[in-house]
């Protein structure tokens, strides 16, 4: 009711405005000799009505511009003040009347205005009686819950007066107190101690995929493994030296006595090193076996002929800027131009790879290579070649044809079980006539000076065995 009347008083507010703008407009328009323009603050919300004054305003400039060239008696200005006249004649005559109807407006907002207020005086009253209403209604709703309570506490009393539970058997307890069972919980142990253990150990050997054992090397080839060296713990990768008693130097002197069942000892005999991959041991293991051959009285050369990654001739000390390589793409050059002595034996010469060539295999195809292995068979009793890794490339196979048997370096936790399989193929296939494996980088044992046989033990290997 409030917000009506608010509307009303507004409305009526807007009535009175628009009053006072007509009564000043009129104030212009009811005088005649009024020559003056109705300011434009003076609008009328009526777009009839704001048209027709401007259109008087513009009557008027135009007036005042001709009093400029003309004189009152011009024709031109006594027609224009005729318009001028008859614009003002219309204009008062339209506000006249949109006055009239704002007045009667004006009335009857304020006839509303008055019912609207007599409405407002009477809301006390009718509030007051609302009220009352509202209370009796209230007071009735408490005295309905306070009932609903006093009846839901009767009907819990009267319940509560029966039992609903009873003892149908009485407790019981044992004569003695309760413990675990310790047979069981000792054979539940020993079978617990016994299987984890082993499954511990099967899952190892399931998830190892590298050679840890000799186990490994027989349940994956059936390749005659013909030597077994030890883990080189010095830096140096010469180990065989004369008068020397270590354990590596015994499993080299072993490996060159069961050379001696696999080779014709009666003739020169070429023997070829060769493995899977890079890191097994080929040159450490070339250049002891051709040391503990010369303490034998035998007279030892060493061919490098691993031409995409030379390390023997580095780790033997000696100039790789002549060799083999020099010696094939050159006729000139003679077998004696090559030969490299070494410092630890008078009986053991080297011949290096010399720079790396582009093509290794078509160099190792050269019929070169066949006539300096023949001439080195007419002065050396043992040529060693050290090839490059036939799990990688094929050179070794094209080495194969001049050697008497080949040796298979396989690395302990570093050759893959799987890399085995490039061997048992190449004896399948006929491509290596007479090969036997040499395992290396066995971990010694404890307890004893052959502690390192059979059954390899885990540890880290050394690089230097490279």
């Amino acid at each position: 009711m409030v917000d009506n009347v608010s509307d009303y008083y507004q409305k009526l507010n807007e009535q009175e405005v628009q009053l006072s703008i007509l009564n000043d407009i009129s104030k212009y328009l009811n005088n005649p000799a009024n020559k003056r323009i109705i300011p434009s603050s003076l609008t009328v919300p009526d777009p009839v009505f704001a048209a027709g004054i401007g259109m008087y305003n513009q009557l008027l400039i135009q007036r005042d511009q001709l009093y400029l060239s003309y004189k009152d008696s011009n024709p031109i200005l006594q027609n224009l003040n005729q318009s001028i006249e008859t614009a003002r004649q219309s204009l008062v005559n339209s506000f006249e009347a949109y006055k009239k109807n704002i007045l009667m407006s004006i009335d009857a907002i304020k006839r509303q205005n008055t019912k609207l207020n007599a409405e407002v005086r009477g809301v006390p009253k009718k509030q007051r009686t609302f009220m009352d209403f509202s209370r009796e209604q209230d007071l009735r709703q408490q005295l309905y819950l306070f009932l609903l309570q006093k009846r839901e506490e009767t009907a819990i009393s009267e319940t509560s007066t029966l039992s609903t539970a009873r003892i149908i058997d009485p407790a019981k307890s044992d004569y003695k107190p309760y413990k675990p069972k310790k047979y069981i919980i000792l054979l539940f142990g020993a079978v617990i101690g016994l299987v984890l253990p082993w499954a511990y150990l099967n899952l190892r050997d399931l998830i190892n995929v590298r050679i840890s054992s000799k186990e490994d090397v027989i349940s994956n080839t059936k390749v005659s493994i013909l030597g077994e060296i030890g883990n080189n713990p010095e830096t140096s990768s010469l180990s065989v030296i004369q008068n020397s008693r270590s354990i590596l130097s015994e499993q080299f002197r072993s490996l060159r006595t069961n050379l001696q069942f696999v080779l014709d000892n009666d003739k020169p005999n070429v023997i070829m090193l060769t493995s899977s991959m890079s890191g097994e041991g080929k040159s450490f293991i070339a250049l002891n076996l051709a040391s503990v051959l010369a303490l034998g009285d035998k007279r030892v050369v060493v061919m490098e002929l691993d031409l995409r990654k030379p390390k023997l001739s580095e780790n033997a000390g000696v100039d790789s800027s002549i060799g083999f390589t020099n010696y094939v793409v050159s006729s000139s050059l003679q077998t004696a131009d090559i030969l490299k002595p070494t410092a630890f034996s008078e009986n053991v010469y080297i011949i290096p790879a010399g720079p790396i060539p582009p093509n290794p295999a078509e160099l190792l195809l050269n019929k070169r290579l066949e006539i300096l292995i023949n001439n080195l068979k007419s002065e050396f009793d043992y040529v060693i070649i050290d090839s490059a890794p036939i799990g990688l490339v094929a050179d070794a196979q094209l080495i194969e044809t001049h050697c008497d048997v080949c040796l298979y370096v396989a690395r302990q936790n570093y050759t893959y079980k799987a890399q085995l399989g490039i061997l048992n193929d190449l004896v399948l296939e006929q491509k290596f006539r007479h090969a036997y494996l040499v395992i290396n980088d066995i971990k010694n044992r404890k307890g004893g000076y052959y502690g390192s046989g059979y059954g390899y033990s885990y540890g880290s290997y050394d690089d230097n065995q490279k």
